[in-house]
């Protein structure tokens, strides 16, 4: 076994290990500083305070310097492109979100259901009692305050899609946690980056430490991370020897047969962007706050009804080429 399959083997025992860390007050997001020095001891390369992913690192300061097909070739990190957001400051603090938001009724579930069904096909159960066997609906505040109470409710995560109901034109928290209703607010919370507004089904992403979704795919997509880390194993398409629904703690106990995944950590203010139909797992370190979006589900049928015949035909060689023929 290599260096970095010793290194990752041991980050899976951390994890096991690192089973509570209490916040430092009630009232803000759990911030699990000990599991992240933890993690980024066990990844390969990762020396602290230095950055700890293996994607391609682009600077999007104006949203306008990415190629057209840049997202087609491979996961990227983008750079500078949440800076300006009010959403890193208090207005996207636990107590302020609670207060704004928690009378907002917002659909959770265990991380294995959300990506199976995708977040814009979470059913959700209003009233359901522990929801071991998938979602259920219930206000934000309640979400918020159930992870403070027991384990069992540290299994849900928000991960609500506005379903392209705003178009990629939502600013605020608000239009995506209850997309049929008014924001009154004046001053935008975040702004999606003109690079990344074709993948216009929103979604905002909370969840607790040590949460995070299993192996799984979709279209086309970005996450920002506003608050907490996220750590991701991708794979390209077709590539993973795993199972779908393999989570990242079992990805690191694979003594073999794991392929070969890109990992990223992401830190606050960064974007992972996926291509389309890329497998990736995701674990939150900390409480994680994002807000993200994907191609709808409709776009990635079609695109896969365009690429389907050149595969056969042998006309394209990769899917990277395909999707860009088929997105022209």
């Amino acid at each position: 076994m290599g260096v970095a399959s010793c290194s990752l083997v041991a980050l899976a025992v951390v994890l096991a290990l690192v089973t509570r860390v209490q916040p430092g007050s009630d009232a803000e997001w759990l911030v699990d500083d000990a599991l992240l020095a933890q993690v980024r001891a066990s990844l390969p390369g990762c020396e602290a305070g230095q950055p700890c992913c293996a994607l391609p690192r682009i600077p999007l300061d104006a949203g306008e310097n990415v190629p057209p097909d840049a997202f087609h070739h491979g996961p990227l990190l983008l750079e500078n492109a949440t800076a300006s957001w009010r959403a890193h400051g208090a207005v996207w603090g636990r107590p302020a979100l609670m207060q704004a938001h928690g009378d907002v009724t917002v659909r959770a579930g265990i991380g294995a259901a959300i990506a199976k069904g995708g977040a814009e096909s979470i059913p959700g159960s209003a009233g359901a009692a522990a929801p071991l066997d998938g979602t259920l609906e219930l206000p934000f505040a309640r979400l918020l305050e159930r992870w403070r109470e027991t384990d069992v409710a540290k299994a849900l995560v928000l991960f609500q899609s506005d379903r392209s109901a705003n178009r990629g034109g939502c600013t605020h928290l608000r239009c995506l946690l209850a997309p049929q209703a008014s924001d009154t607010s004046e001053a935008a919370e975040f702004e999606v980056p003109v690079a990344l507004r074709a993948m216009d089904s929103l979604v905002a992403s909370v969840g607790p430490s040590k949460q995070g979704l299993p192996l799984h795919s979709h279209g086309a997509a970005w996450l920002a991370l506003v608050r907490g880390w996220k750590l991701w194993f991708i794979f390209p398409p077709g590539e993973q020897s795993v199972p779908v629904g393999t989570s990242v703690e079992e990805l690191l106990n694979q003594r073999r047969g794991a392929g070969n995944p890109h990992y990223c950590l992401q830190s606050p203010g960064e974007i992972v962007v996926l291509p389309h139909l890329w497998h990736h797992a995701t674990f939150n370190i900390g409480d994680a706050v994002a807000v993200g979006g994907q191609v709808s589900g409709q776009t990635l049928t079609d695109l896969l009804a365009c690429l389907e015949p050149l595969v056969r035909s042998g006309e394209v060689a990769t899917y990277a080429e395909g999707f860009s023929r088929c997105e022209r």
